[in-house]
């Protein structure tokens, strides 16, 4: 899931298996992607125990969120978190936390929340695939009425022409209810 040791290429190119271009790159770019991992298929691999491979399943995925997603070591978050619990006087809560892994866990997915929350807040264009926009019921409902229109892809849709529709929409609803009550006593 990374490149190859320097010392691998270095030696392939010396040996002319590799071209400088090739060397080049092989700095850049993993060998591996994904694993797979077989255990006990019936095959040739009867009574293998792929529990063993947790630890090491685990590690990659804790590397891959420190990488991809917090964008600094879990012990860096953790420290973090702890020192936001301080600074607002919630000791017992720090104290909670340090005791249960669980809580621990909660405490470090909240400040990814708040981490996420302010990356969308800084309008930073580094790292937006990790921006967290709160939205609620009413996105849903208006992605839903939009559907088939010219606003239902979001990058199509601008503030005045939104407002056009809804005051539109409102217009037809108003009216479809004062039809359904005939004005007596006029004219």
């Amino acid at each position: 899931m990374s490149p190859p040791s320097q010392h691998l290429v270095n030696a392939l190119l010396q040996a002319g298996t590799v071209t400088t271009q090739e060397a080049d790159m092989a700095r850049h770019i993993p060998m591996s992607y994904d694993v797979c991992v077989e255990a006990d298929s019936g095959g040739h691999t009867d009574c293998g125990i792929p529990t063993v491979l947790l630890p090491a399943m685990l590690e990659m995925e804790r590397a891959k969120l420190e990488r991809s997603f917090f964008k600094r070591c879990l012990s860096k978050v953790w420290e973090e978190t702890l020192h936001y619990l301080s600074s607002r006087g919630r000791e017992k809560d720090k104290e909670i936390a340090q005791a249960n892994p669980k809580v621990r866990m909660a405490r470090v997915l909240r400040w990814y929340f708040a981490y996420s929350t302010e990356l969308a807040f800084s309008g930073s264009t580094e790292d937006r695939v990790n921006y967290q926009v709160h939205t609620g019921p009413a996105l849903g409902a208006f992605n839903q009425w939009v559907k088939g229109t010219a606003l239902e892809p979001w990058t199509q849709r601008h503030v005045d022409e939104i407002a056009i529709a809804l005051m539109k929409a409102t217009a037809e609803h108003l009216r479809s209810i004062y039809e359904r009550f005939p004005l007596r006593g006029l004219g």
